[in-house]
């Protein structure tokens, strides 16, 4: 009996978590007024009409700073987009390509490597990864602070 509730348990909060991720992933792509801190080019990128990106970049500042998509846009016709961040993380950077690859077929992938020289210590990578793989599987923990653009930061 104590299984079956640990079960049903376990159902209901993946069902829980499934459904919020669903409407804050629903949400964040369909506004874009929305301030999602690190997480606008994920948002971004989902937005975009399916199959139009031929060069995704993704990487650390370097990504952002060294490539123009409307340059590349200007003189080649390339339409790029670019997922890059101050600071980010292998492991964001693995998750923002899944995510990425959900709509868009690119013909070209850059990596900026700057991130890969970061090592932040065992017990940091570790928790990102751990971080990084649920915010992919439930993006309510990667929106979790949503409901502060919708309803005002103030609640008091």
């Amino acid at each position: 009996m104590r299984i079956i509730r640990k079960g049903i348990f376990l159902l209901l909060l993946a069902g829980i978590l499934w459904l919020a991720s669903y409407v804050c992933s629903s949400i964040s792509t369909g506004a874009n007024n929305l301030d999602l801190g690190r997480n606008n080019n994920v948002a971004g990128i989902q937005r975009e009409r399916e199959d139009s990106i031929d060069l995704l970049v993704l990487g650390d500042s370097e990504s952002y700073t060294a490539v123009s998509p409307m340059r590349l846009w200007e003189k080649n016709g390339i339409t790029s987009y670019i997922c890059g961040q101050t600071g980010q993380k292998i492991g964001e950077t693995w998750y923002f390509l899944k995510t990425a690859l959900q709509n868009q077929s690119p013909r070209m992938v850059i990596l900026e490597t700057n991130l890969l020289f970061r090592y932040q210590g065992l017990t940091k990578e570790a928790q990102t990864a751990v971080s990084e793989t649920g915010s992919y599987c439930f993006p309510v923990f990667r929106y979790h602070n949503l409901w502060k653009q919708l309803f005002g930061k103030k609640m008091m």
